[in-house]
């Protein structure tokens, strides 16, 4: 029955047509080709989980023989390369959706809000709050589990918390609903709902404008935890004792960003403009120096940090990775060190971080493949793959910690990277080292992971929430690229990070030191920070 079911919504969204000029077969079919080459020649795995060579092959003709003869608009289109690629289960390897198209047909948005927890998906926030911590069982009628099943085989999801990360941003807009179900009655959604195993109750709602939203939540708590709208990172002590601080760490970009790509070469203007859009920063400044200024710093953050953690002799620093998608991985190298001293150079990564050297990969680091060969020491070809380990590493096993650290300084980090002075002054010492607790989330992915994997591998962090939809072992970074005839943009992982090369089933899916549930969430009153609550019990305990 279930197959029957996932059939006929497939059909249903083929069926539902946007008010948008088609393109005809043979164009599509034009672009479905490069789209394949730009995969073949990009990704680093592209066939294992199609089932080899041969079956992506037989996949993609399938494919194209099935693009309806009368053609396709540009968001149908989309749907059938993200369909073909979800088989990847690569959250790098995604078709990019066109931000300004969604603006123009001014999409509503659920009033409802869903939260995923380590036992499945909730009721976050709703109308008075009276279906709050409530389990969502269906919608429309369909199982969420499903409903999890046909996301998968839609969207690139990494794991079984990322089918319900991509269910819950489709569901949230009616726009994108139409991707699960062809039609919404009325402009709502139907959702099974369950308060207990016997006290089931429907709910009919509806799609709003953003503005007229009129859900809340049944927050109780008054932490110190509200973030400043246009910082992209930001702290505070949130006991009164001054023991405890909250990092809260949405992003993981930073003026380093800039500093980095300038010092390799990159263009940077694009992330540069990026950050001042995002942080609402006005206009950016024709001279470097003063553009980067305003943008602030995660080095000279972190370490002002820690800085009034030892002043007040603080025992827990509390890193919210809960929006964070990711971002750039090697800003966060220095704040390593400032936790562990010169321990940092002493730790070995086995985890494999190899990357396919395409003409693309080059293109987007602006080097030829012969500076490529002399900044990595190589003799690489294009097409050849590059094997290495996250980290650095690599160091010669008699070359002393503080050789280390000086070889650090001197060849990995820009000479005007922010916070070198406070960095210097550290002389091969920590600057402080509290415990750490991390909360995830399901969004948290990328670079955040990292953060959160040498956390734990460096300083012994506690993690608390709910999984990521990160796997350990896939495919990572982006390379972008626009097909030329649709326009359709899609972006390609260029490498492959293998933390458990032996074991792909467990590198799957992070499993929390303390999993958030639905248990916990309700019996903190369902409050957005109901996993800081926890967290500040945790501690008061010792358990943490």
């Amino acid at each position: 029955m279930k197959k029957i079911i996932l059939l006929t919504i497939l059909l249903g969204s083929a069926c539902f047509l946007q008010a948008q000029d088609k393109f005809s077969k043979e164009i599509l079919i034009k672009d479905f080709l490069e789209f394949t080459e730009i995969l073949k020649a990009t990704h680093p795995d592209p066939y294992s989980l199609f089932g080899g060579k041969m079956q992506f092959h037989r996949q993609a003709q399938n494919v194209m023989e099935g693009i309806d003869s009368a053609g396709l608009t540009k968001n149908e289109f989309r749907n059938v390369l993200s369909r073909f690629i979800s088989k990847l289960q690569d959250g790098h390897t995604f078709i990019v959706r066109d931000n300004q198209e969604q603006k123009k047909t001014a999409s509503k948005v659920l009033n409802l809000e869903f939260k995923i927890l380590s036992d499945g998906l909730f009721v976050s926030q709703s109308v008075d709050g009276i279906y709050n911590g409530h389990r969502v069982l269906a919608v429309n009628g369909i199982p969420i589990d499903s409903l999890l099943s046909l996301v998968q085989m839609l969207d690139p999801c990494e794991n079984i918390y990322g089918a319900y990360f991509s269910l819950v941003r489709i569901l949230s807009s009616e726009n994108s609903v139409h991707r699960l179900f062809p039609a919404t009655e009325n402009g709502k959604l139907r959702i099974l709902l369950s308060k207990s195993k016997n006290r089931n109750t429907e709910y009919e709602i509806e799609y709003v404008d953003a503005g007229k939203r009129i859900i809340r939540s049944l927050s109780s708590a008054q932490l110190k935890t509200e973030m400043p709208k246009a910082a992209p990172f930001w702290y505070n002590f949130i006991d009164d004792a001054k023991k405890i601080v909250y990092f809260s760490y949405p992003s993981t970009y930073a003026r380093e960003v800039i500093e980095l790509q300038k010092s390799w070469g990159q263009d940077y203007t694009g992330n540069l403009k990026m950050l001042y859009n995002r942080y609402g920063l006005g206009q950016v400044p024709e001279n470097y120096t003063e553009a980067i200024a305003k943008i602030p710093s995660i080095n000279e953050t972190f370490f002002e940090m820690l800085s009034k953690m030892k002043k007040n002799k603080s025992t827990h620093l509390i890193v919210d990775l809960r929006q964070n998608s990711g971002g750039w991985t090697p800003i966060n190298s220095m704040s390593f060190y400032m936790l562990k001293g010169d321990a940092y150079f002493a730790y070995e990564c086995e985890a494999e971080y190899n990357t396919l050297i395409s003409e693309r990969y080059l293109q987007k680091r602006n080097i030829s493949i012969d500076d490529y060969n002399k900044q990595s020491g190589g003799n690489y070809k294009v097409g050849d793959y590059n094997f290495g380990y996250f980290m650095g590493g690599g160091w010669p096993g008699d070359m002393t910690l503080e050789d280390r650290r000086t070889a650090n300084f001197e060849y990995n980090l820009p000479k005007d990277i922010s916070g070198l002075e406070q960095l210097l002054s550290l002389n091969g010492n920590a600057a402080y080292s509290p415990k750490i607790v991390i909360v995830t989330s399901p969004a948290t992915f990328s670079a955040a992971f990292h953060y959160m994997y040498f956390l734990q591998e460096l300083c012994n962090a506690v993690v608390v929430g709910v999984s990521p939809r990160q796997a350990y072992n896939n495919g990572m970074e982006s390379t972008f690229a626009t097909l030329p005839e649709t326009g359709v943009s899609i972006s390609v992982s260029n490498s492959y990070q293998l933390f458990y090369p032996s074991d792909m089933e467990k590198g799957r899916v992070m499993i929390p030191d303390y999993p958030f549930t639905s248990t916990d969430f309700v019996k903190y009153n369902c409050d957005n920070n109901a996993e800081i609550l926890y967290i500040m019990d945790l501690i008061a305990s010792g358990k943490i």
